[in-house]
């Protein structure tokens, strides 16, 4: 298991939405809720830019990682249209697996709309809660590559007793599209900033769902879009669902309709 992450002196709460607007000239948002909580873009040499990712959830990382690595992952991740191929390269019945997934994704350029597909080699471990992604093949992107962490954040209760009350998210990645048009690239940086704030909000629905009473297994089924929010007193609990497939961890959206080869499921891992 990963080492502990600790949040001294106050409760960890659910921002009820991560919202604000991002200036796409300066590559940077923070949740008005919670600055703690923020995506920023800086500069590599390399890349585009490298975007490092922190998000506190009130939510076990074993539920998000769930969330993460749901198979379907275009039913709660609204960038992210379709998972067109899927396929399962490695799993070790303990839950570490390598899969190679192909996405179709898209954002506005201006007023544009700009799509294209991805094809990712993603590889998670359900023990050690980490899922990095890599490119399997150049297209769109020239480089794509990073890294999801996640550690358990606990609270100081009655009597200075610690007891975990959510999850300390990180994603690290580095990005370089495979054409940055001249004296685009601040831009460019502002929309991948946009797109990670997308993939927060998306994961804070899950998350109010879930606290709200919802079962987390039945939104990862049917997805959260367009969908409205359940009754009170409907099914809860987070039970753990069997297959779960490592997905593309960043950026979300729409219908899917993938495909899978030859994938080994052995036991309950995710």
């Amino acid at each position: 298991m990963p080492n502990e992450g600790a949040i001294q002196n106050g409760r960890i709460e659910q921002a009820s939405e991560a919202s604000g607007p991002v200036d796409l000239t300066v590559g940077e948002w923070h949740d008005p809720e919670d600055d703690a909580s923020r995506v920023v873009a800086s500069e590599k040499d390399g890349f585009l830019c490298h975007i490092s990712l922190r998000r506190r959830w009130a939510i076990e990382p074993s539920a998000v990682f769930r969330i993460l690595t749901n198979p379907d992952n275009s039913k709660i991740f609204r960038d992210i249209y379709s998972v067109p191929y899927r396929k399962v390269l490695e799993d070790d019945g303990q839950g570490r697996q390598v899969v190679e997934v192909e996405q179709a994704s898209g954002f506005k350029f201006l007023i544009i709309p700009i799509l294209f597909r991805t094809r990712l080699i993603v590889e998670q471990d359900e023990q050690a809660l980490t899922m990095s992604f890599r490119l399997a093949r150049r297209g769109t992107m020239k480089e794509f590559r990073g890294v999801w962490t996640l550690v358990p954040a606990y609270e100081e209760g009655p009597g200075g007793e610690r007891r975990a009350s959510g999850t300390i998210a990180t994603m690290e990645q580095d990005v370089l599209p495979a054409f940055v048009p001249p004296f685009f690239a601040r831009v460019l940086r502002g929309i991948s900033v946009n797109a990670c704030r997308r993939v927060v909000q998306d994961v804070d629905e899950v998350v109010e769902r879930v606290r709200a009473g919802e079962a987390l297994q039945d939104l990862l089924d049917r997805g959260i879009k367009g969908v409205p929010r359940a009754a009170a007193g409907g099914k809860t609990g987070v039970a753990d669902g069997a297959g779960n497939v490592a997905s593309f961890p960043v950026a979300a959206g729409d219908t899917c309709t993938s495909e899978e080869e030859d994938s080994p499921r052995v036991g309950t891992t995710g």
